[in-house]
């Protein structure tokens, strides 16, 4: 599978160190909205192409999929050139700003056998697959904590008076969109759709999320999305169960999954997470899309995943521009 890259963020490199890991990947090129940035990036990585417009990158015809890591309001319109020139697309979380958005790129991809990979990397790793086959075991779920807080490394930037692209409405960014997102995957991913939402928010002055809280009612239990890009929190995810608990770092990577029995009082660790997570995205894609068996396996969960994400956004009232588009 020959990929080109667009966006020379730390995500790329990310991706990168993943995907040099396996024989079948092969990385022709790459372009960012600054020439010189594809140009160290293809030196870094030895790569054949820096392409002087993304325009370039969809003529090559040796390009198959593109992975796109360019801000958020840029996926959709990415997405849907890179389709229209008949690429497969790997498009970074979230992969859309709204339902009407997604559903237009998977129903154009469905139309023309092409190959949407929504990079929402949770709903992908084993051990998220293990949490949700061992649920059962603590019991009746009556509640559930998911969080992820990260002071950004670009909030001193904004405190000094600056406007760094992390806290900018244009490009779609905030703190639901970046780290809650993983919060809802999780929740999304093993409870679906919740019946009831309910929201507080803290907006900085550049429009975007601060902080943002959720609550998501479910039949019998809710669940607390908790996420901020201005502090950190020790604060795990968490499962209560009637009979026990599931304790958890990290719901981007679910790190140290352990169970604990409330009547026996012992602990066990069910998973860990991997060292390359990428390696398990690329790894699937190559799975489903040589056999191109169940091409829109995770459509139906990512397309409820963003659902949910906009429903928050609404009742916050951050509503972004060409949403609609």
């Amino acid at each position: 599978m020959k990929f080109g890259v667009v966006g020379t963020n730390f995500i790329s490199d990310t991706f990168m160190q993943s995907a040099l890991t396996i024989p079948k990947i092969e990385v022709v090129g790459v372009c960012s909205g600054k020439y010189e940035n594809a140009k160290k990036f293809q030196e870094k990585y030895n790569l054949k192409k820096a392409y002087l417009s993304f325009e370039d990158l969809l003529a090559d015809s040796q390009i198959e999929m593109v992975y796109i890591a360019t801000p958020n309001a840029m996926h959709f319109p990415l997405a849907m050139q890179a389709l229209s020139a008949g690429k497969h697309i790997f498009v970074e979380k979230p992969f859309a700003l709204n339902p009407v958005q997604a559903k237009k790129i998977y129903d154009f991809a469905n139309k023309h056998n092409l190959y949407v990979h929504d990079g929402l990397m949770p709903i992908y790793l084993p051990q998220f697959q293990t949490l949700k086959e061992r649920l059962h075991e603590i019991g009746k779920i009556r509640r559930a904590t998911f969080s992820f807080s990260k002071y950004s490394s670009r909030y001193d930037q904004y405190r000094q008076g600056f406007n760094p692209t992390t806290f900018q409405k244009a490009l779609g960014n905030g703190a639901l969109m970046d780290l809650g997102i993983y919060c809802l995957s999780n929740a999304v991913g093993l409870f679906g759709k919740p019946n009831q939402i309910q929201v507080v928010t803290e907006l900085l002055e550049s429009g975007v999320d601060a902080t943002t809280s959720a609550i998501l009612k479910y039949d019998g239990f809710h669940t607390l999305i908790l996420c901020s890009k201005v502090t950190d929190s020790n604060t795990k995810c968490e499962i209560e169960g009637e009979d026990g608990q599931i304790h958890y770092a990290i719901p981007s990577t679910l790190e140290k999954i352990t169970k604990y029995d409330r009547i026996t009082k012992q602990s066990e660790l069910i998973a860990s997470a991997q060292k390359w997570p990428f390696q398990v995205q690329l790894q699937y894609i190559l799975d489903h899309f040589e056999h191109r068996e169940n091409i829109d396996t995770n459509r139906d969960l990512s397309l409820s995943i963003i659902e949910v994400l906009y429903n928050i956004r609404k009742q916050m009232n951050l509503i972004y521009e060409h949403e609609g588009e």
